[in-house]
């Protein structure tokens, strides 16, 4: 795969956990985000990638890596 290109990720089982986990997470915490925000952070915690993002809410989840560009 070329730069210029996007691998679209599956949700898989393994995403589906994660989700599970990082909402349960999220609600007890009182940090509720968009839903489909969530979904974007879980598949990036599955394949290990860095979100690229200036949403600043992705940093109430530990366990996604977030692109620093400051």
């Amino acid at each position: 795969m070329s730069k210029s290109q996007v691998e679209i990720l599956p949700v898989s089982k393994e995403t589906s956990e994660i989700f599970g986990e990082v909402k349960y997470s999220l609600t007890r915490a009182g940090t509720p985000l968009p839903i489909n925000d969530v979904w974007i952070a879980c598949s990036a915690i599955e394949v290990g990638a860095v979100l690229i993002t200036f949403d600043e809410h992705f940093s109430k989840i530990n366990q996604v890596r977030i692109w620093d560009n400051r």
